[in-house]
């Protein structure tokens, strides 16, 4: 008879020194270690030794793109702008509210630096996202979706002066999913865009905030 058994039941035999012979006879035994589990800095802490989680600052994210892509996918600034916006909001930074971003640039479409738009907003720190190319199609296919993204991600310090100090840049080229594509049969490209601008959202806010990862290991014996 095949008998199954939890990682709580496998602790609980190490633990009390019980023995697993007979109990799992005929089959496998595995011991079960426990979960190693630590936090990855992120590469904007790493590179100039700040933190957007100390001392509580004001952060304002901005997106731009070119004409030809915004031809394509209307929007895709203000939707990349609004997700990265929120998913850090979620990690207890303080972001300035994308909408209201978006209204000021809207009244001063010929803006030369986005400190500008940092110093009305009396941000900390403005991140801007450079998007030099976006898609949600696999290549050369309408059937299949794969979303890729390539873009600049520059972080400005405002200065009391109301400029703002360019200390941060990195380049993401991001693919989701990264194995196979989706078919349009089985995932409407309405519900696709969602999960892969959520996707996008999360790997520009692990440049900024601490990822917990962890392993667990069984060693068959």
């Amino acid at each position: 008879m095949t008998r199954s058994f939890s990682i709580c039941a496998l602790r609980w035999l190490t633990l009390t020194g019980t023995s697993l012979t007979g109990l799992l006879s005929g089959c496998v035994q595995y011991v079960a270690f426990p979960v190693t589990s630590y936090a990855i800095k992120p590469d904007f802490e790493e590179q100039t030794g700040r933190s957007v989680l100390e001392d509580d600052p004001v952060v304002t994210v901005v997106c731009r793109t070119s004409s030809r892509i915004q031809a394509d996918h209307p929007n895709i600034h203000t939707d990349v702008m609004r997700y990265v916006s929120n998913s850090m909001a979620m990690n207890n930074i303080s972001m300035t509210e994308p909408s209201v971003i978006q209204s000021w640039i809207d009244q001063h479409p010929d803006y030369d630096e986005v400190s500008e738009i940092g110093q009305f907003f009396e941000a900390d720190y403005v991140i801007e996202i450079h998007i030099e190319g976006f898609g949600l199609y696999e290549e050369n296919s309408v059937e299949l979706l794969r979303g890729r993204t390539e873009a600049y991600v520059t972080v400005y310090e405002m200065l009391d002066d109301g400029s703002g100090d360019r200390i941060y840049e990195t380049e993401i080229d991001f693919a989701f999913p990264t194995r196979f594509p989706r078919s349009t049969s089985d995932t409407p490209y309405s519900q696709f865009k969602m999960e892969y601008l959520t996707a996008l959202s999360d790997k520009i806010t692990w440049l900024f905030v601490p990822r917990e990862t962890g392993s667990r290991n069984h060693c068959a014996m």
